[in-house]
């Protein structure tokens, strides 16, 4: 297999199957990258650039996994429905010691097996089965931490659909075979003016976020805008202040942008491979080498956390996992039980890593 992406596209080569070669390799279209509509001049403003269109419609973005359902065909053209995120051909769980932790502290395998237990029709859709679409899906959830926070432990939406004999992209709303499909924000037509809607819907998603005193951001990530020009569907990423402010922290890049594509580099690599290098190329997908040159020691203390974090919710789990069942019936009952093994220091992220790892509700 073969994962490679140009401008919008990406898309996924199957050579083999079961160590079978296939006669003829079978490409999968897969979740393209998403871009802004405008780029920032020297002294700051923006520029916009919106394609001729002829019709918008908006929808939440939500911070999360994205998760493609596709099928692919095996040596005697028989048809499976699979799961992938954006970096690897299947969803899989962790290389890093499963038995005590999962990468990045989180299990994708395990999280959406989770969805797939409450939405099975998830499963197979008949579109997908027959090969005519991929569907895709944003996992998130407070258990999937990456950089806004959610109320709910682990929940999926149906954001869009590609089609498979020409890459095109499809809103969710045509689709029937689920309720858990992304609600449309904002419906207009060509003679919308898109960059006072764009800066609406930013305001909007500004009015939904919340910042604690730690730091952490609560609310939504922004809008997705869907505009349909002459030809196809084109999808651009609209986010409010507050998380632009992460992403483009002056020259550098900021702390927080490099630490979540540090947590998602581990869709693809265990936590003992990740390295600076391995980062700085998914981070090359959105900055400058400007930009990554002048975050050299950030970059390298981002992943140097990631890893402890990681490490150390392994040792929460493994702690959790030897607890006696009668320490977990209440949260006060088993932080008490991880205070013999914790300093005090510690408790407050034990519970967080609890918590995210769904032994302990929010």
């Amino acid at each position: 297999m073969k994962i490679f992406d140009e401008d919008f596209k990406t898309a996924l080569v199957i050579y083999s199957v079961n160590g079978l070669i296939l006669s003829n390799p079978q490409i999968v279209y897969t979740t393209p990258k998403l871009h802004y509509p405008f780029h920032t001049s020297a002294i700051g403003t923006r520029i916009y650039q919106w394609p001729k269109f002829n019709r918008v419609r908006v929808y939440e973005k939500w911070d999360g996994t994205n998760i493609l359902a596709y099928s692919y065909r095996n040596f005697m053209g028989k048809r499976f429905v699979t799961f992938k995120t954006r970096l690897t051909p299947v969803v899989r769980s962790s290389a890093f010691d499963t038995s005590t932790c999962v990468a990045g502290g989180v299990d994708f395998k395990a999280l959406w097996d989770e969805i797939l237990a409450k939405h099975p029709e998830l499963r197979a859709p008949e579109a997908v089965m027959d090969g005519e679409y991929a569907f895709s899906y944003e996992m998130y959830g407070y258990m999937n931490p990456i950089v806004v926070i959610y109320n709910e432990p682990i929940s999926a939406s149906f954001i869009f659909a590609v089609k498979q004999s020409n890459d095109e992209i499809e809103p969710p709303d045509k689709f029937k075979h689920t309720k858990i499909v992304n609600e449309c924000l904002a419906d207009a037509g060509s003679e919308k003016d898109l960059v006072k809607l764009y800066e609406a819907m930013r305001e909007q998603a500004r009015s939904k976020i919340q910042v604690q005193d730690d730091g952490s951001i609560y609310g939504c990530e922004g809008a997705v805008f869907y505009v349909f020009t002459e030809e196809r569907w084109k999808m651009f990423k609209c986010k409010p202040d507050q998380i632009e402010q992460i992403h483009w922290a002056g020259d550098a890049i900021d702390y927080h942008s490099i630490v979540s594509t540090a947590k998602n580099a581990l869709e693809n690599i265990s936590v003992d491979e990740l390295t600076t290098s391995f980062v700085i190329d998914l981070l090359k997908e959105e900055f400058s080498d400007i930009q990554i040159g002048k975050s050299g020691i950030k970059i390298q203390k981002a992943v140097q956390a990631v890893k402890e974090y990681t490490h150390f919710r392994a040792f929460v789990k493994k702690i959790y996992d030897n607890c006696p069942d009668v320490n977990k019936g209440d949260k006060g009952t088993l932080m008490r039980y991880f205070s013999q093994f914790c300093q005090k220091k510690q408790m407050r992220p034990v519970y967080t890593a609890l918590k995210e790892m769904g032994f302990v509700d929010g």
